[in-house]
């Protein structure tokens, strides 16, 4: 379950939230450091530990930041996670769909490979968001979104 807290995170979620909305702000500066910002985000919204709250404002930053940084590279040890996310957490569901459509629209036909997994939790718990629909639906169509 992901609504309860951690010993990573106890005390320290207002720090962790003010971290976050921070690295919002450094936006393309961060591009040399992704390989080290990037999975430490990931991972808090991957923790089952980790209060609901953190998670969402983690998936928040990795949506912000996909508007400005390159995430080829970091592509399957993002989506993984959010799928995870999906499939576990119904109270992030909602932003997690949001943070993957960020995803496909910078990805575009590289999105293609993750359709069949994320389509799998999204069909097993009836999940609806209409602007997923439209971005896969214009990559598998179309050569770019």
């Amino acid at each position: 379950m992901c609504t309860c807290t951690g010993p990573n995170t106890d005390g320290n979620e207002t720090y962790l939230l003010q971290l976050l909305l921070a690295l919002q702000k450094f936006g393309n500066n961060l591009d040399d450091y992704l390989h080290l910002v990037l999975p430490p985000i990931v991972r808090l919204f991957d923790a089952a530990d980790c209060p609901v709250p953190v998670c969402r404002v983690a998936l928040e930053t990795v949506d912000h930041l996909a508007d400005t940084l390159d995430f080829t590279d970091f592509a399957s040890r993002i989506v993984h996670p959010l799928v995870r996310t999906l499939d576990s957490c119904p109270e992030l569901r909602s932003t997690a769909m949001e943070t993957l459509c960020a995803l496909v629209v910078q990805l575009g036909r590289k999105y293609q490979i993750f359709i069949p997994l994320v389509q799998k939790v999204v069909m097993k718990h009836k999940i609806n968001c209409q602007r997923y629909d439209i971005v896969t639906c214009k990559i598998v169509t179309v050569s770019s979104v």
